[in-house]
């Protein structure tokens, strides 16, 4: 419980400690596509979409993170609540606008759509 109050307390640990999340979450995910059974190129491409898709967002989702904890602090309650709606919404539609983009221009990025998404979603389902 030490470590929860230290997370809400303090901004930088509560970012170290996603960044540690996502890195776990991303190492156990690529142990879990080994271990159901999917070839070597089916994980190697599934993990370039997860490389290209990161290093595309990383851009965006840092500088309106950054621009959000210099803009909060000034604003009354209601202003907090607002702003964090709007930045939820603006982030959402980014995403979406950044997974298309991906699926359209992924023949560029040498990744044949087919070869990827199939056997993952036949899997899912």
């Amino acid at each position: 419980m030490r470590w929860i109050r230290l997370i809400k307390s303090d901004t930088t640990t509560a970012f170290q400690f996603l960044q540690a999340i996502r890195l776990s979450v991303s190492v156990l995910l690529g142990v879990i596509l080994v271990k159901t059974g999917f070839t070597v190129d089916q994980i190697g491409a599934f993990e370039w979409i997860l490389f290209i898709s990161g290093f595309v967002g990383f851009f965006w989702s840092m500088g309106l993170k950054n621009a959000l904890l210099s803009y909060y602090p000034d604003k009354s309650v209601s202003d907090q609540k607002q702003l964090i709606y709007n930045l939820v919404l603006l982030f959402l539609f980014l995403s979406m606008i950044g997974c298309l983009l991906l699926y359209f221009y992924a023949g560029h990025l040498s990744i044949d759509r087919s070869e990827l998404l199939l056997p993952i979603v036949a899997y899912v389902l």
